[in-house]
């Protein structure tokens, strides 16, 4: 109002608005959503242009990438194109379910397992750990969303993920039946019929082989054939 004319430069402003502003009807795809946001924030800080990032940081995330948007320095006719296609990349990110039905399967656990694959192989992004099983499921597929892997790429490392996942719970079982995994050489003739036992027999190399000792040990310690021994 201390302005010669308040009223004109208020008409200004406005119309500087609507020439740099997308209308809010274009923005309507973004949502309060924490994986959605993830992802928009990541995309957008790869933009020259978009440079909202700097604004205060305890503005909600939604309301900051709002303003980038608002602030970006480019014409109104870029940021709708922009939003466009942005907008479309998210449509198909949601089109792979793969990662989400994965984790799902078993609650929380997996995915806990594969976030904490994903920071072994500094494949995680995001501003934060997970800090609950809510979290973490976001930010696993937020590891993968905000990637530049093509969808074959995420699909390997899935499948190195769910074997790893295999050998994990093989490991648990086996701690919980009291077994040890024990490391011993074999010349290579013995191991080839071990592999044809095991392929006929339709069982695991390390059943067979304790089959085969158990049916030695009962036939030399507890057959009739052969006197008692001392063990």
């Amino acid at each position: 109002m201390t302005l010669p004319n308040p009223h004109a430069a208020k008409a200004e402003l406005m119309g500087e608005m609507r020439s740099h502003i997308v209308p809010s009807g274009e923005l309507d795809w973004i949502q309060d959503d924490s994986r959605l946001l993830t992802w928009l924030e990541w995309r957008l800080s790869k933009e020259s242009s978009y440079s909202g990032f700097h604004l205060p940081a305890q503005l909600p995330l939604k309301d900051r990438l709002i303003a980038a948007i608002d602030t970006a320095e480019t014409g109104l006719q870029l940021k709708k194109a922009t939003m466009a296609q942005l907008r479309g990349e998210w449509s198909t990110l949601l089109t792979d379910k793969s990662w989400e039905i994965w984790c799902q399967e078993s609650k929380a656990e997996k995915a806990w397992f594969a976030w904490t694959w994903l920071n072994r192989q500094k494949m995680a992004w995001g501003r934060k750990a997970p800090t609950s099983d809510n979290d973490v499921f976001t930010c696993v597929l937020s590891a993968f969303d905000c990637s530049n892997y093509t969808t074959k790429e995420k699909a390997y490392f899935l499948e190195k993920i769910k074997r790893g996942w295999s050998q994990h719970k093989y490991q648990e079982k086996q701690k919980k039946e009291g077994k040890k995994q024990y490391n011993f050489s074999l010349n290579q003739d013995t191991n080839e019929k071990i592999h044809r036992l095991s392929e006929e027999l339709g069982i695991h190399r390390n059943q067979l082989i304790q089959l085969l000792v158990d049916g030695e040990f009962k036939e030399r310690y507890y057959s009739s054939k052969h006197p008692p021994h001392s063990i």
